[in-house]
């Protein structure tokens, strides 16, 4: 009787294998998975994308590729991935505002990035930063708003396009502060930073992560700092809401993982899940805190209610900006 019961107990064994984790032991759909970065190899989610690339390569034992593909404040690599078949085999880390901002900014919208797009995970969030030429006459946030005063017209600063995070984020601090400054864009993020450095431009609104280490480095001064609370790496630099006396006033930006429009739920929710894991790895939450960001993930449907939430407050700024839509 043993012998028949083990048997038995064996034979539902091997039978039920084929079912009971069949999840866990799904093959990845493709065997290359290709991460699109919309921004140049100088951005600050460029790192943390080839990191997240090949720890999701040794967990998922597929080949991951990151390519750069930079242009029009995110359009370009987003419309790439739009247009792109949704098996899972191509991915973007979009960056927003520029990503949810950028299509409300034009008259016949380039793409849709609610209906166009699958939320996958979020990966990371990042206060943005004012940061001064060390050739402008102003050392502080409050010394450059005296100099904008006395001399009108004459302050500029670097932005990555119209509708980016550096230029929505700092057009609503002008508004709190009184401040004037012109807006001048750029297409290339690296090119803001080594302008303001050699004194072309006198001020640049990058990632805390992009700006951070150029303070560091004592190439720009920390003028002000988007985050709620002041940042433990610039401690003396204060935050927009401190230099604009409102209390609430932050400047984020947020990084997530996005596929085309009509991915397979099994695909997303295991490579969100895979996202997960990777996100948890001390290698990934130490090069991401090394750059001043936060590691911050949400799986994709919670994702998703963000990216609703991230385009409504996109379109009340840009309607109050009365900023004009492009062709």
């Amino acid at each position: 009787m043993k012998h028949k019961a083990f048997a038995l107990a064996w034979l539902c064994a091997a039978w039920l294998a084929p079912f009971t984790g069949a999840h866990a032991a799904d093959p990845y759909p493709v065997s290359t998975l290709r991460i699109i970065v919309p921004f140049g190899a100088s951005s600050a989610s460029d790192p943390v994308a080839r990191r997240l690339g090949d720890l999701l390569s040794k967990q998922m034992d597929i080949t991951v590729v990151v390519e750069n593909r930079e242009g029009g404040s995110g359009l370009l690599g987003s419309m790439l991935v739009a247009n792109s078949p949704p098996n899972g085999s191509i991915v973007i880390l979009v960056a927003n505002p520029p990503f949810a901002a950028v299509p409300l900014l034009q008259k016949k919208p380039a793409y849709d990035p609610e209906a166009q797009f699958t939320p996958i995970a979020r990966v990371m969030t990042s206060a943005l930063m004012v940061v001064g030429s060390k050739h402008a006459p102003f050392t502080t946030f409050a010394e450059m708003r005296e100099y904008a005063k006395r001399n009108p017209g004459k302050l500029n600063y670097a932005s990555s396009g119209t509708g980016s995070a550096s230029h929505l984020n700092m057009e609503a601090l002008k508004l709190a502060t009184g401040l004037e400054a012109t807006f001048v864009p750029y297409k290339n993020t690296g090119q803001q930073m080594t302008d303001v450095i050699g004194g072309q431009i006198q001020l640049n609104v990058p990632s805390l992560p992009g700006g951070y280490p150029q303070v560091k480095a004592g190439n720009v001064n920390g003028l002000a700092v988007g985050s709620l609370k002041r940042s433990a790496l610039m401690p003396d630099v204060p935050t927009f809401a401190e230099v604009s006396g409102q209390p609430g006033l932050e400047a984020v930006v947020w990084y997530g993982i996005m596929g085309p429009r009509g991915m397979p739920p099994a695909v997303v929710s295991r490579l969100s899940a895979e996202i997960g894991k990777a996100v948890a790895n001390p290698q990934l939450i130490a090069l991401i805190e090394s750059i001043g960001a936060e590691p911050h993930y949400q799986p994709s449907e919670e994702f998703g209610l963000g990216i609703k939430r991230g385009i409504a407050s996109a379109r009340k700024l840009i309607d109050h900006l009365k900023i004009p839509l492009q062709d």
